[in-house]
Formats: structure tokens, C-alpha cells, sequence
């Protein structure tokens, strides 16, 4: 693409999920504009990873979009194969996909708690698990798993995903431990309140009138500004970088 990021992903492959809206789409367009190919992931949002696809190929970036559901282990592997059977290899994954649910602890049931562990922590196993042995045999790759300041803090109404975000920081710790000597860099973002479609409301909200004020650049941050940090990681900039948590929230927690 004519308008260069500051970091280089020129021949890279870089897979990203829940690529449809929010940060994940960010991701893809900012990956796209760094110079690597992109696969464009989704579960149902056909539409929006269609817009994706369609806006990095607009400014002759290289894309495709794949469906898949990530809590099915076959459905992982599958989009995995499809992926490099059209582009020949995976160097770069973001996990960007996730969901939420505001409730009280002792009335989340059984099937709720599956339903937020299977998408937002055992759907990062399945993709790290997929594509981690073509990248040790290749002896170069990049994961960065999108994470949530909940996964430190905890959260009163939303236990599951702060487990399922809290499992993820440990997993990653645990892969680069495992692989770094190989090659294999894992690293997370952690994004503070961003204007998407999940951090629309309490942006909105008298409350995120209030957490605004007390952010030290006194703004919510963007997904674009996110997908930058994404993208570093995915660079051989952060060559030195894994197993680490980088906050881009805008002060908003400082760990």
C-alpha cells in the first residue's frame, strides 16, 4: 500500500481475528498498510469483513476474508489451512476476537461461563496451538493476544471474561517461556476503554463521562491507536519484546 506505517511488514502474512469491526479491523487495515498480506477473520459478520477486505484492497493492500468459529477446535484448523493454502504460511497472528457479558456472578450460568471461556480463552489456545508449529519450523513468528486491564484488576459484573482475559496473559507468558528460543515472539495488548461497538456504552454513560476526566491524556483511545501498538509488536521493531503486557489505554491504568 502507497501510505507506509512506520514499521515494516512487507512480505509477511498476518492472520487477525474478529477482524469484522472494532480493533480487529484496525488491526487488518493498519497490517495491511505496514505491507503484509492479510487474512481478514470472522465469525457471522460477513458485511464487515467484507468492508475490511474491501478498504485494504482499495489502497492496493493484499486481503481475503475467512468465516470460522473459534470456539470449535476443527473450525480453527480449517481456517488455519485455507489461510496459508492462499497466501503459503502465517508469520503474524492476532487474536483480536472476543465477546462480553455484564452479570452478576452468582447468576451467571454454567452455559454462559462455556460460552465466554470457549470464545475468549480456548478459542487463543486453538489459534496459538494451529499456528505455532509452521512457525517453529520456519524459526520466525509473531502473536499478540488482545487482552483487557480486567484481567489485573478483576471485574464486580463481568467475572468470566476477566478470567477468560486473565488466563490469556498467563498463556501467553507461558508460550514465550516456551518459544522464544525458537523464534516465536507472544506478546498482549491490553486496550483501556475504546470507542467500539463493546466500549460504546460506557463511553456514553455518565459513568465514562467521569473515568474520561481521570484519564491522564483526558480521552478515550482509539482502535487505530491500538492496531499501532498491534502492529509494532507483529514488527521486527519489537524484536526484543515478549511475554509482555503493553497498556495502550492513555494512563488510564498504570500497572
Amino acid at each position: 500500500m502507497s501510505d507506509r506505517a512506520l514499521v515494516d511488514l512487507s512480505g509477511r502474512v498476518v492472520l487477525v481475528t474478529g477482524a469484522s469491526r472494532g480493533i480487529g479491523a484496525r488491526v487488518a487495515v493498519a497490517a495491511a498498510r505496514a505491507g503484509a498480506a492479510v487474512a481478514v477473520g470472522y465469525r457471522s459478520f460477513v458485511a464487515g469483513a467484507d468492508q475490511v477486505t474491501a478498504e485494504i484492497r482499495a489502497a492496493d493492500g493484499t486481503a481475503e476474508s475467512f468465516g470460522c468459529d473459534l470456539a470449535v477446535a476443527c473450525e480453527v484448523e480449517a481456517m488455519v489451512a485455507a489461510v496459508e493454502a492462499r497466501f503459503g504460511r502465517v508469520d503474524g497472528l492476532v487474536n483480536a476476537a472476543a465477546v462480553m457479558m455484564i452479570g452478576d456472578f452468582l447468576e451467571t450460568t454454567d452455559a454462559e461461563w462455556e460460552q465466554i471461556l470457549r470464545t475468549d480463552l480456548h478459542s487463543v489456545v486453538f489459534m496459538c496451538r494451529t499456528v505455532m508449529p509452521a512457525m517453529l519450523a520456519r524459526g520466525h513468528g509473531s502473536i499478540v493476544n488482545v487482552v483487557s486491564r480486567l484481567a489485573d484488576v478483576g471485574a464486580a459484573d463481568a467475572a468470566p471474561y476477566a478470567v477468560a482475559k486473565a488466563g490469556v496473559v498467563a498463556l501467553t507468558k507461558s508460550l514465550a517461556l516456551a518459544y522464544g528460543a525458537s523464534g516465536v515472539r507472544v506478546n498482549c495488548v491490553s486496550p483501556g476503554t475504546t470507542d467500539t461497538d463493546m466500549g460504546r456504552a460506557v463511553i456514553a454513560s455518565p459513568a465514562g463521562r467521569a473515568r474520561r476526566a481521570r484519564i491522564p491524556i483526558r480521552r478515550f483511545v482509539d482502535p487505530a491507536e491500538v492496531a499501532d501498538a498491534i502492529v509494532f509488536l507483529l514488527s521486527d521493531a519489537a524484536g526484543a519484546l515478549t511475554g509482555q503486557t503493553l497498556h495502550a489505554n492513555g494512563g488510564e491504568y498504570m500497572p
